[in-house]
């Protein structure tokens, strides 16, 4: 990128007298944004009790901070995309109700071995609704999906087990029957239910939500919610390019951008926020 001039408004001084400015770098949606430091007045885990007011403009979330009512900014909505921490939620939700249903279906499996109580589960591992959901889902984070992996060979062993155990009993070899479910509660269902248990604790991890607490144009404070902060950096005016709506969409909906940052080696420029110009 070539070196712009400096083309923010006169009453905004973001980089110093060096043509240095240290920024706070998130990202969602596979784009990152930065916000300078100096408007950065507070950052906490967003793990306190807000609260949910009615306004002229329609129901808002607020949180306090130092004896005062602040308002909270999802990120996410701003740029009109799913919070990724969102989105852990209702996967643990999911991870949960599934690590169940297996537990159910192998309760049906038992009852219909035992008493002979038809049995209509699925048996086939990719037509149940968590085999459904597994061979679809592609998990971006690393650890998580090298124990979704491992799901695989216990979850296919489970569902063949329906085939096995009622042929037994169909053959009139109960008792056979009996002593291979009692192993495979050991030996399948149990591994089964501790990957379950992995992923669920994995996805947990990843849900670190935080306020940035920053100052708006009227001076006042606003908790702008994100899912995670990256790292803080400090970047050079010769990296920066005043936002430019014809050149680019990224960043468009946003009324705080002031332009993009561009270092050498990253594949995308990152949107600068200037949370000064909220209105």
């Amino acid at each position: 990128m070539t070196e712009a001039a400096l083309a923010i408004g006169p009453s905004v001084d973001l980089f110093d007298d060096a043509g240095h400015l240290e920024v706070i770098t998130f990202s969602i949606d596979k784009a990152q944004y930065a916000i300078p430091i100096s408007q950065v007045r507070y950052i906490e885990q967003d793990n306190r009790k807000t609260t949910c007011v009615d306004s002229v403009n329609g129901t808002s979330e607020v949180v306090q901070y130092q004896g005062k009512t602040v308002p909270i900014l999802e990120f996410s909505e701003m740029v009109h995309v799913e919070s990724e921490y969102k989105k852990n939620v209702v996967l643990i939700d999911l991870l949960k109700e599934k690590e169940q249903d297996h537990r159910s279906w192998m309760s049906s499996l038992e009852a219909s071995v035992r008493d002979g109580v038809s049995f209509s589960k699925t048996k086939d591992a990719h037509q149940c609704a968590f085999g459904q959901w597994y061979d679809k889902y592609e998990a971006h984070d690393e650890v998580l999906a090298d124990i979704l992996v491992r799901f695989e060979k216990p979850h296919k062993q489970l569902h063949g087990l329906a085939d096995t155990l009622l042929g037994l009993v169909a053959k009139g070899e109960k008792e056979t029957a009996l002593v291979q479910l009692e192993s495979s509660k050991s030996s399948v269902l149990a591994p089964l239910m501790v990957l379950f248990q992995q992923a669920i604790d994995r996805v947990q991890s990843l849900i670190r939500p935080v306020l940035v607490f920053v100052t708006r144009k009227d001076q006042k404070l606003i908790a702008v919610r994100l899912n995670a902060i990256n790292e803080i950096v400090t970047c050079n005016v010769k990296e920066f390019a005043a936002y430019d709506p014809h050149m680019t969409n990224l960043g468009k909906e946003l009324e705080v951008i002031v332009g993009y940052l561009q270092s050498d080696g990253a594949e995308a420029p990152t949107v600068l926020l200037d949370w000064s110009l909220q209105t």
